[in-house]
C-alpha cells in the first residue's frame, strides 16, 4: 500500500510539474499574442492622421518601454511621422499602449 502511495505521489508530482511548465509557457505565448502589433498600431496612426494631413514618413520602435504615467506604469510604443502641409514639414512623435494599441499621446517636435 505504501509503495502504491509514493508511486501515486511521485506521478501526481510530476503531473504538477509538467502542468506548470505548461501554463507558463502557455501565459508567455498568450502575451505575445494579445499585445497589439506595431505596425496594426502605426497603420492605425497613420489612417487617423492622413484625414487632415499628407504623411510623408512614420516609424515605430518594435520593442516596448515601460513609463509610469501618474504612478501608473504601462508598457508602450513610442513611434513618430513627418506631415507635410505645403512647403511646411511638422515632425509628431507619439506614445500607443502595447496591448491595446490605443493611442496615449501624441505631441509635435519643437524645431
Amino acid at each position: 500500500m505504501a509503495k502504491e502511495l509514493k508511486k501515486y505521489g511521485f506521478v501526481l508530482g510530476l503531473g504538477a510539474i509538467i502542468g506548470s511548465l505548461a501554463g507558463v509557457s502557455l501565459m508567455k505565448k498568450s502575451q505575445e499574442v494579445f499585445d497589439a502589433k506595431t505596425t496594426n498600431v502605426l497603420s492605425e496612426i497613420k489612417e487617423r492622421f492622413t484625414e487632415q494631413q499628407e504623411i510623408e514618413g512614420s516609424w515605430i520602435q518594435s520593442d516596448k518601454e515601460v513609463i509610469d504615467r501618474l504612478g501608473i506604469e504601462t508598457e508602450v510604443y513610442k513611434g513618430g511621422f513627418t506631415c507635410k502641409d505645403g512647403d511646411t514639414f511638422t515632425q509628431y512623435e507619439f506614445i500607443a499602449d502595447a496591448k491595446t494599441g490605443a493611442l496615449i499621446d501624441i505631441y509635435p517636435l519643437e524645431a
